[in-house]
């Protein structure tokens, strides 16, 4: 594999398609280097480059056919806050479905887009405007940092579905001596039990190997963990999934007199 060598000053703040890098004096060993990476088929960054929102917009636009345009999110990251807050909420009314409206304002939440308080700021300049009470709605069930939008699904159908407390979410959990064991999707508290929304990365050896690791490390501590992929989340299986979550709790509660030998880190 050829050395990363210095990254050429046209990559440094930018996104170029493979034929334009080639067309700059960098060779095919050096795209597959330590130096870039390919955030899409046959686009290619500086490694070193943060993957911040408007970054990733770039990144995509790439891929745009002539005359295309990006939406949603996209569009929304790159207009002004107002803007943003507006086309947060135009996307969350717009969805028929209640939880969608909530994956919406996760998703734009946790990309620093705009927050629930901004969309419904801007809500309270357009009082009749249709659908405003159901984004104001799922704005009070938006939660921040969601990493995934099966993640938001998933903690649909643990509080609407299957009838349990709000979790906790992205929240670190510790040992008694500060030392961490793992930042579970949803957590609930009381009954010391974990949901994990596995995507295709998790597919991944590298990446089972840590959640594995992982796992074993929560249930040492009496953390009950289940595992979740966007299988459990079809119509069909929902009902067996509904039924795992409070299986779940149901073991934890039972076990509420022993000692806790873990904690949430805030």
């Amino acid at each position: 594999m050829a050395r990363p060598g210095p990254v050429p000053d046209a990559l440094v703040n930018t996104a170029l398609t493979r034929p334009q890098i080639l067309g700059i004096g960098v060779s095919g060993g050096q795209l597959r280097s330590s130096a870039y990476r390919s955030p899409h088929r046959g686009i290619h960054v500086a490694a070193a480059l943060p993957r911040t929102p408007r970054q990733r917009v770039l990144e995509a636009s790439l891929l745009l056919p002539v005359g295309g345009a990006v939406g949603r999110w996209a569009a929304a990251h790159l207009h002004g806050a107002a803007s943003r807050a507006r086309t947060g909420a135009d996307l969350a009314r717009l969805h028929p479905q209640p939880h969608e409206r909530v994956v919406a304002l996760d998703a734009l939440w946790a990309e620093g887009v705009a927050t629930p308080a901004q969309v419904c700021a801007h809500l309270d300049t357009r009082p009749r405007l249709r659908g405003a009470r159901e984004v104001r709605e799922a704005a009070s069930r938006a939660r921040p940092g969601v990493r995934s939008r099966q993640e938001t699904r998933l903690r649909w159908l643990w509080v609407e579905e299957a009838g349990l407390p709000d979790p906790l979410v992205d929240e670190r959990v510790v040992d008694l001596d500060g030392h961490h064991l793992g930042t579970p999707d949803l957590l609930d508290g009381e009954a010391a039990v974990v949901a994990e929304f596995d995507g295709r990365d998790h597919l991944e050896q590298e990446t089972t190997t840590v959640d594995n690791v992982r796992q074993e490390g929560l249930e040492r501590h009496r953390l009950t963990v289940c595992r979740f992929t966007g299988l459990d989340l079809r119509p069909r299986f929902v009902r067996r999934t509904v039924f795992r979550l409070q299986q779940a709790r149901t073991r934890g509660l039972e076990d509420r007199h022993l000692p806790r030998t873990w904690r949430v880190e805030r």
